[in-house]
Formats: structure tokens, C-alpha cells, sequence
């Protein structure tokens, strides 16, 4: 958990164009957003994930997930998810 706080807090947090992380509603609008606080919440079988911002795409937090579930996992480091990040590519996000 510590690394998927990391990746987020470091990564994640502040503006950013997440594009690699969701969808528009309506095309041609931004894609730009900003990620104020995360919180893991870890429970004895189970870890609940809340992000604060301004605006969310469609599916974004449901990719933040993902792509931080596979950094806790070793599958992918903070590094990587300023790669996504910066790829704008929502291909890339797991």
C-alpha cells in the first residue's frame, strides 16, 4: 500500500491531462484535471481507495485504481504511471 500511496500522492496528485486515465462525456472538451487527496482506507481483507478533485472523466478513478492495484503488486513503479500518465494513451493504463 505504501507504494500505491506513493505513486499517487507523487504521480497523480496536482493538474494534470488525464487522458490515459478515462473517457470524455462529450468530445473536444479537456481532459485536464486536478487531483487534490488521496486516502487507503486498508481493512483486514479489503483496501478502499477515495480521491478528491475537481472533475472526474468517465472510468477515471476506475483506472487510478487499477494502475495503482499493479504498482502495490510490483507490476508497475511510480515511473511508470508518469509514463501513462504522460502518454495521454488510455491503452496504456491497465
Amino acid at each position: 500500500v505504501d507504494a500505491m500511496r506513493d505513486a499517487a500522492t507523487t504521480v497523480l496528485t496536482g493538474t494534470h491531462d488525464f487522458a490515459a486515465f478515462g473517457q470524455l462525456d462529450e468530445p473536444g472538451r479537456s481532459t485536464v484535471r486536478h487531483m487534490e487527496a488521496w486516502t487507503f482506507d486498508e481493512t483486514d481483507e479489503q483496501l478502499y481507495l477515495t480521491v478528491r478533485g475537481n472533475a472526474f472523466l468517465r472510468s477515471q478513478v476506475r483506472a487510478f485504481a487499477g494502475t495503482l492495484v499493479a504498482v502495490g503488486l510490483g507490476k508497475l513503479s511510480a515511473t511508470d504511471v508518469a509514463r501513462i500518465r504522460d502518454s495521454r494513451d488510455r491503452a496504456q493504463s491497465p
